[in-house]
């Protein structure tokens, strides 16, 4: 009598029933594709990330994402974590510039003074690097 249960089980193991819905109401470009095209697609950096500095001081990084195979820029929301407090205290953590439809740039433009952190100091990509600030984006668009 137990082996039709576990045939059951067995089924169930094969065939995962879990899915995300996901529905898209504006995009850059106003274009709305077909919502079976539209993709979630998430990723990270990573510690040994390659940041580099610009001529003001601002530091930055160029995000490849390529992979998802998005037809138009994406709508992108991005996070930076740290295994120290002072990535939260960076202005500019959430600023995406120059997105296109493989790539955006994150960038940083120093820290903020607090009454209790009076940073007289410039961002550097040694803070970067020793605090090891790494990049979380989502992209949501259309792949067809």
């Amino acid at each position: 009598m137990t082996r039709p249960l576990h045939l059951i089980v067995l089924l169930l193991a094969l065939h995962p029933t879990s899915s995300i819905e996901l529905k898209v109401v504006s995009t850059h470009s106003g274009n709305l594709g077909h919502e079976p095209c539209a993709l979630l697609c998430v990723g990270t950096t990573g510690s040994d990330s390659n940041w580099y500095q610009n001529s003001v001081g601002h530091l930055g990084i160029r995000v490849n994402i390529s992979a998802c195979a998005f037809l138009e820029k994406p709508v992108l929301t991005v996070s930076v974590d740290s295994m120290s407090y002072d990535a939260s205290l960076v202005v500019g953590t959430a600023t995406v510039l120059y997105a296109t439809k493989d790539e955006f740039t994150l960038r940083m433009l120093g820290y903020v003074h607090t009454a209790t952190m009076p940073y007289t100091h410039r961002i550097t990509i040694d803070n970067a690097a020793k605090s090891t600030w790494n990049v979380n984006w989502s992209a949501v668009g259309f792949v067809c």
